[in-house]
């Protein structure tokens, strides 16, 4: 009996709190280059907080935004890979890579699981067509349409600007009628998706989808969720006041080699073979949606892209054809 009432006590006194439990997440997994015994540890991590998720226990706002900073981390070091050594490495080095980076990826869609477990706690209800929806208009939205939207913006506030400074004149006609000419239009055109609506309704969908328990879409739409939490988190870092804010970057003027052999170099690689490819490659990143183009790390489209651009979106590679 005494036995037991000790294991009982130590068990109760070993169980550590979901503030320790991602302060302890957090030391995991900031460190340089994880072994395959880390990321056991970080399973195991991982599993008490889904446990303690689960029971109910507090979870205060420091201990959700850090989770979500381990989940950021999670993706970029997925998103970039391993450092590798400088001597090259060799079939197991690769396989032990290989193994390493799938795991990374697994944890960062563990991580968007439970904190997608956190939000379910904190809403009631969830229109999931409607959360689907702003999901879907993300993905489908392009550059050059985000552009527009900002430019016709801009010309309405130019026109409400004009329209509330420049005073009314009534111009009568013979028969004492007045004229005035019909104001143009705007035309309408639907906002695009905030990083904070995308991030938000990302959370209420999968936190619908582990309800169900029946979909496994939660591991596709982990790495849009950190990456647009990533770019939301620096945009109030750098613009903390909003559209009164602005950041410039200060460039020099000086510079070792000459404007006019500047240019030429840059009008010579723009007429080679690879600098058509960039030239297209840049183009379609204005006109294929955000779910094809992914994340761009270089000038040049993935392989995945080329290829489902090719597919779905036949005319848009075309004209980038014609262009470059």
């Amino acid at each position: 009996m005494s036995e037991s009432s000790s294991d009982l006590s130590a068990s109760a006194s070993s169980k550590r709190s979901v503030d320790d439990l991602v302060e302890r997440l957090r030391r995991k997994s900031l460190v340089g280059r994880l072994p395959l015994l880390a990321h056991l540890s970080i399973g195991r991590t991982l599993c008490k907080l889904r446990d303690a998720i689960t029971n109910g226990d507090t979870v205060s706002r420091k201990a959700a935004q850090t989770l979500l900073c381990c989940g950021i981390a999670m993706y970029r070091r997925h998103a970039v890979g391993e450092n590798l050594t400088e001597g090259g490495e060799d079939r197991a080095d690769m396989e032990d890579r290989e193994e390493t980076t799938a795991l990374v990826e697994q944890s960062a869609a563990l991580i968007f699981v439970l904190l997608a477990a956190i939000e379910a706690r904190t809403t009631l209800t969830t229109d999931v067509e409607r959360v689907r929806e702003v999901v879907e208009r993300a993905g489908a939205e392009t550059l050059t349409g985000v552009l527009l939207v900002v430019q016709e913006q801009r010309k309405r506030k130019v026109r409400d600007y004009s329209a509330e400074e420049s005073p009314v004149i009534e111009t009568g006609s013979e028969n004492g009628s007045a004229a005035a000419e019909p104001a143009a239009e705007p035309v309408e055109t639907s906002l695009p998706v905030t990083s904070g609506d995308l991030t938000l309704s990302l959370l209420r969908l999968v936190s619908c989808m582990i309800a169900e328990g029946s979909s496994r879409e939660h591991e596709r739409l982990a790495s849009i969720f950190f990456r647009t939490s990533a770019a939301c988190m620096a945009q109030n870092l750098l613009l903390a006041n909003g559209a009164n804010d602005f950041v410039s970057l200060k460039a020099t003027v000086g510079h070792p080699v000459t404007r006019e052999k500047r240019l030429l170099g840059i009008a010579q690689a723009g007429e080679s073979e690879a600098g058509q490819s960039c030239l297209r490659d840049i183009l379609l990143s204005f006109l294929l949606p955000t779910s094809i183009i992914g994340v761009r790390r270089n000038l040049l489209l993935s392989r995945a892209a080329s290829t489902s651009a090719g597919i779905d979106y036949a005319d848009a590679v075309n004209n980038a054809h014609s262009v470059a």
